[in-house]
């Protein structure tokens, strides 16, 4: 395969998810959500080993835990250790990137970091504080690390994401007044 087609298909992969994304923006059902949620992070799983983004895949797999296992887990005590594990998961994967894969050291910790942000605040089931980590944490982190690896659909996804951060912030500030 030239790497022209290569390309075309990694970018595609890319869009896929990206439209997933953009569709869940109207589910309300926090269940629903996260399992389209994790839904599009498997295709960017696939993405990113296409682009040989090794913080991307391994991460991206364990936001698909965390969908199902947020989406499903309901007991206080079962999900504060499911969330625990999964910080823990998310920490190893960025060393493991770092180490055996040879992934650019700062790429590794941005993602982590954007990711163990992320778990922590889907966790806490508070959409205001989700949406500041989106704003300030979680989004700028994958951009950076979706312009690194040229990423066309996570570059729009995150850049979305961003706008619709601050679209909902206008909208519930003028709502309330």
């Amino acid at each position: 395969m030239n790497e022209l087609t290569y390309n075309i298909i990694y970018q595609s992969i890319g869009i896929i998810a990206l439209v997933i994304i953009v569709l869940s923006f109207q589910i309300k059902d926090q269940k629903k959500l996260l399992i389209a949620n994790a839904l599009a992070c498997t295709i960017w799983a696939i993405h990113f080993i296409m682009g040989k983004a090794y913080s991307g895949v391994m991460l991206n797999l364990i936001a698909v835990i965390r969908g199902f296992g947020l989406a499903f887990i309901s007991n206080k005590k079962w999900r504060t250790a499911f969330i625990s594990l999964l910080v823990a998961a998310l920490i190893a994967a960025g060393v493991i990137t770092v180490i055996y894969f040879s992934e650019i050291w700062y790429l590794a910790l941005i993602t982590t970091i954007g990711s163990t942000l992320g778990t922590i605040l889907f966790s806490l089931n508070s959409p205001k504080l989700l949406r500041c980590g989106q704003l300030f944490g979680i989004s700028p982190a994958w951009l950076f690390y979706n312009i690194w690896y040229l990423s066309i659909g996570g570059i729009i996804a995150e850049s979305l994401n961003m706008i619709s951060v601050i679209v909902s912030f206008i909208r519930f500030h003028f709502h309330k007044k």
